[in-house]
């Protein structure tokens, strides 16, 4: 039986990112691998039973999924918990503006107007660009400490989801800068 150990806070609750993270990470590496590289962020930080303790956790997974990881693997785990952290209800929404909307042109605006996907699309030779001057985590936004750019794969992961649900059609997604 494989039972992956993800750390509590102090009130007995796992952080829903850091829940994400692990499962992801153990499903496309291993569970001694995903122990391994939780097991060291316990060592480094300790339970994220704060809010700061649970950005430095999470920024030390990062950096333990930079080391242990190829891009293309840590970019998977990424994704696939940015695909899992949009809302529905943001889903259903933008459906909704894309069924009223007469092009992609005014699509996009609607997103923009209604702040879905950080209200600062653009589209630029077919291609839809988003940027953020912030991130929105509410797991690291407030942190005063750089992390990895590999935590910006879970936006991309985000927007994918986004938009191959809007569009009904496979996306690609690339964290530029």
């Amino acid at each position: 039986m494989n039972v992956l150990i993800i750390p509590l806070s102090r009130e007995g609750s796992v952080d829903i990112r850091i829940q994400r993270i692990a499962k992801h990470l153990e499903s496309l590496t291993n569970e001694k691998t995903a122990q391994r590289i939780l097991k060291a962020c316990d060592t480094d930080v300790g339970l994220p039973s704060t809010p700061k303790k649970r950005e430095r956790y999470i920024g030390c997974l990062m950096n333990r999924l930079d080391e242990e990881l190829t891009e293309k693997k840590r970019k998977e785990v990424m994704e696939r918990c940015g695909r899992e952290c949009i809302r529905k209800t943001t889903i259903e929404r933008a459906i909704n503006l894309r069924k009223k909307s007469k092009d992609i042109n005014e699509f996009i605006d609607e997103l923009n107007q209604n702040h879905i996907g950080g209200g600062k699309l653009r589209m630029s030779k077919g291609v839809i660009h988003g940027y953020y001057e912030r991130c929105y985590c509410g797991a690291v936004s407030k942190s005063k400490h750089p992390i990895s750019l590999t935590y910006c794969n879970c936006s991309a992961g985000w927007y994918r989801e986004l938009f191959e649900k809007t569009m009904q059609k496979p996306v690609k997604v690339e964290v530029e800068d």
